[in-house]
């Protein structure tokens, strides 16, 4: 009897697993690259959150599809179920109320001030210390709850990281930017302006991330569970620890 239970539960995953299988994930991406978690190189959509996810995908039998947008049309469409999944989320309560998260994160990303490398600030993580200047991220980003709760500070926003270099780097005032510091040294780069910013220290919030699917699409529960327990083996792996040294990513 306790064997027929048994089998029983086997084949009521196996067919639960394998009604998964064969789909295809549409994957919301900023169509600003993202490096090291997601970037064109060599006409090859690359990065730590692009290898990570297809190796879980492919362990799962679901195929994936990329989809390209401004991020705050990325953050629409996962709420109204246009994509499934997005492969970089932190996790907030505003946030919460149209996704399902991976129980586990899969990786670690900083957000830093920068400003015009002629202004020397002396930053010790205080933002209260620096409320004379405005700030600019990027819209639907998210810094920490430190500077989420900073209503002493002037915010504002703009479309993506070449327009935040340009912002702060440019003005005839001193601006300060917060970004993801390998994506903002990746622009400033391509747009010639590295030597034009100035990163602070210590980073203003280190966060986890996870993977999340659109409580729109009927499934989703599910497939966020099942990507939880490919991530644990897969944690458990060399070849997780070697995406990360090849990125340059904090364990």
């Amino acid at each position: 009897m306790i064997k027929r239970v048994v089998l029983a539960l086997c084949v009521l995953f196996l067919t639960s697993v394998g009604s998964l299988s064969a789909q295809t994930l549409k994957v919301g991406l900023s169509d600003a690259d993202y490096p090291p978690f997601y970037f064109v190189s060599d006409n090859e959509l690359q990065g730590a959150a692009v290898e990570i996810a297809e190796h879980l995908a492919h362990e799962l039998g679901f195929s994936l599809e990329y989809h390209r947008y401004p991020w705050k049309r990325v953050q629409h469409n996962l709420k109204t179920g246009e994509i499934d999944m997005v492969l970089l989320y932190f996790k907030t309560e505003e946030r919460g109320r149209d996704v399902f998260y991976t129980d586990e994160p899969h990786l670690i990303e900083r957000a830093a001030l920068f400003g015009p490398s002629h202004l020397k600030l002396s930053f010790d993580g205080d933002l209260a210390a620096l409320k004379q200047y405005e700030f600019y991220g990027i819209r639907g980003y998210y810094y920490g709850e430190q500077y989420a709760r900073a209503d002493f500070l002037a915010k504002y926003e703009v479309k993506n990281e070449p327009a935040l270099i340009r912002w702060v780097s440019s003005s005839q005032r001193d601006f300060i930017g917060i970004g993801n510091p390998p994506a903002i040294e990746f622009y400033a780069k391509k747009l010639g302006l590295s030597e034009k910013i100035h990163f602070y220290t210590p980073a203003l919030y280190e966060g986890k991330n996870y993977f999340a699917f659109s409580k729109d699409r009927a499934d989703s529960e599910q497939i966020a569970k099942h990507f939880t327990q490919q991530l644990l083996r897969y944690k458990q792996t060399e070849g997780y620890k070697k995406v990360l040294k090849h990125y340059q990513i904090k364990p």
